[in-house]
């Protein structure tokens, strides 16, 4: 089978290679060094891990460091302040996802805060914004449960090759133009099938 008919199994390897095929070919070879490896010998002995369990944490050897010092006599008061000096903190008001990806309908460019000049760096952006919300255990609402959806709609509906994940998908049928000052960019390719998707599912405003 051609390396081109096969989805390497791992983006990291894609990161450091030239394209797909190269990447096929370095998979296979980091497996060999793997299975080369003596993996017995790399576990850690008994000794090292009750170093690590017995080792003071970071800021406890910070506040050591402090303690020892005799230029300055530090108290820990001037590092972290009392409860009742602090500012009265206000929880961060959440971003809906439509302020991120269509604060203005009209216009097909990414927020202008988020500082990305490509829809690649607009998706990463959009994972780490999601990856943040799992992990903070926050329940997803109505437009990320739809968007989702838009993801495996555009996986399904506008894919004619080999299996790729959505955001690929947007990048080639608008040519890989990826810069966002472009004629027919990917970003307004993604906002043209968002539009075509919402429309589809009876949606049409949500995600404007």
């Amino acid at each position: 089978m051609p390396p081109s008919a096969i989805e390497v199994p791992e983006p990291v390897i894609l990161s450091f290679s030239g394209d797909e095929r190269d990447a096929f070919y370095r998979y296979f070879e980091l497996l060999d060094e793997f299975d080369r490896l003596d993996l017995q010998a790399l576990e850690p002995s008994e000794e090292s891990r009750k170093k690590v369990r017995e080792a003071p944490s970071p800021l406890q050897a910070f506040a050591e460091v402090l303690r020892n010092d005799k230029d300055h006599l530090w108290s820990h008061s001037d590092l972290l302040p009392g409860a009742s000096e602090l500012p009265d903190a206000k929880a961060p008001k959440l971003k809906r996802l439509v302020d991120i990806i269509r604060p203005d309908p009209i216009k097909k460019l990414p927020v202008n805060h988020l500082e990305v000049r490509t829809f690649t760096g607009f998706c990463a952006y959009l994972m780490g914004d999601f990856r943040a919300h799992e992990d903070l255990q926050l329940s997803p609402d109505e437009q990320r449960l739809e968007f989702r959806k838009f993801e495996r709609w555009v996986e399904n509906e506008k894919n004619h090759a080999s299996p790729r994940s959505w955001h690929k998908i947007i990048l080639y049928n608008s040519q890989f133009r990826d810069c966002n000052t472009c004629g027919r960019s990917a970003f307004s390719v993604f906002c043209d099938w968002l539009d075509e998707y919402a429309m589809e599912v009876g949606k049409p405003n949500i995600f404007r």
